[in-house]
């Protein structure tokens, strides 16, 4: 590393000291009597950044118990594959699966833009490695997907594979499904960088069982929490609670903020006591975490997601849940995604869809017939048929660690812009 840094001028500008535990002459100070220092359960043992798709990147800081208890759950979900091959195209990965037994490859990519993978490539790579696992955004795994439906192959070595980021749409886990041999599985786990993993379901019972429910406005289900976490559903507030509450606690089935407590939770935030504040509540000797999610749980016990908690539409007849409602449209044969967003003071919010349509459709759909159709999706359901303003934009904005959660603040201030252009 020193001979790179002296050869190449890495970091040339930001690296001040230097140091080296076994020699000084790479231009470094030598440390002498250097020696580990063994780590208690509390200390911390990394800070790790939230995305910031609903604003600033927040530092949240994991000890080691919080990376045992998440190398524990992880295990569980991957602990049929160990002694195997694990295709690591999301940085932390890289360091859990060797925790587990695995062996860690990573692809030749930009991690800031998994959307954009060479997919025949990544194809290469899981053959030639012989890969038994796979971790991969929805917009890394659609790439992968279109390309062996493409080339008429299936994807080989496969067993298990798992996505995570943002809801994964059921015709790309039809179209994965069909993409893998027949004893493959894959899994569409549920978390947070605080709170990593809560749930986890997989593509057979969604495809099967919950499908149905998501386009007709039900949300995303997002399966059973993992042994361990206790998850609760609170009553939607921009309160501070330092204290978890029975009256806190939503009526059973009703919509509301997803709160969670385990071992696998973060505590805290580095430097942001307001974030602390607002995020961590505690429960008993537990410190628990608020999501930000809303959703609900369902007769089984399983966890339905219907979006952000900053991404709710206020509008004067009530509040619109984003995922619930563009669950209704998704699935329309030309469109991509969609994306709910308000324009207007909250309260008082305009609902509008934003739709973005799949490459291959762009230059040959009638978008004045498609409009029609996806207002005759709206006026079909009681929950979407106050949309009436429906807007294609070129590409969604999107998180540069999985090209999957979509910035709608960023939509909301575009469909303003675009609605006042019309008048």
């Amino acid at each position: 590393a020193h001979l790179g840094r002296i050869i190449f001028g890495w970091a040339r500008q930001t690296l001040q000291i230097h140091l080296g535990v076994s020699c000084g002459s790479w231009r470094n100070h030598k440390v002498t009597n250097f020696s580990p220092t063994p780590a208690s359960a509390k200390m911390p043992a990394a800070i790790v950044f939230t995305s910031g798709s609903t604003g600033v990147p927040k530092g949240v800081i994991y000890t080691h118990e919080l990376f045992a208890a998440q190398m524990s759950l992880v295990n569980e979900s991957l602990g049929a594959a160990q002694g195997g091959v694990n295709i690591a195209t999301f940085a932390p990965f890289a360091f859990l699966a060797p925790g587990i037994g695995l062996t860690s490859v990573l692809p030749k990519m930009n991690f800031r833009k998994p959307g954009k993978i060479n997919a025949r490539r990544l194809f290469e790579l899981i053959r030639k490695s012989k890969a038994s696992s796979l971790f991969g955004s929805p917009a890394l795994l659609r790439r992968l997907a279109d390309f062996a439906e493409k080339e008429k192959t299936q994807i080989p070595f496969l067993r298990k594979v798992f996505s995570a980021g943002a809801p994964v749409p059921f015709r790309l886990l039809k179209s994965l499904t069909q993409s893998l041999s027949a004893d493959a599985e894959i899994y569409t786990p549920y978390g947070a960088t605080e709170a990593l993993p809560l749930t986890n379901i997989s593509a057979q019972e969604i495809l099967q069982e919950t499908s149905h429910g998501t386009a007709k406005g039900l949300g995303v289900c997002v399966g059973k929490p993992f042994k361990g976490v206790t998850l609760e559903i609170m009553k939607i507030s921009d309160d501070h609670f330092t204290a978890w509450s029975d009256d806190l606690r939503e009526v059973p089935s009703s919509i509301g903020e997803i709160v969670v407590w385990g071992k696998n939770i973060s505590s805290s935030y580095y430097g942001r006591e307001s974030a602390n504040s607002l995020h961590k509540i505690r429960r008993g000797e537990e410190i628990g975490h608020r999501t930000g999610d809303v959703g609900y749980k369902d007769s089984e016990g399983r966890v339905w997601f219907c979006g952000r908690k900053n991404h709710i539409v206020w509008t004067e007849a009530g509040p619109l849940f984003s995922v619930s409602c563009e669950g209704i449209f998704d699935e329309e044969p030309s469109v991509l995604r969609t994306a709910l967003v308000g324009v207007g003071p909250r309260g008082k919010q305009k609902p509008v869809l934003c739709v973005e349509l799949r490459s291959e459709e762009r230059h040959r759909i009638d978008l004045p017939k498609l409009k029609a159709t996806l207002r005759e999706k709206a006026l079909s359901r009681p929950l979407t048929r106050s949309i009436d303003v429906f807007l294609f934009h070129p590409g969604f904005p999107v998180d540069i660690r999985h090209n999957a959660k979509i910035f709608r603040e960023k939509l909301s201030v575009w469909a303003s812009n675009q609605i006042s252009k019309e008048l």
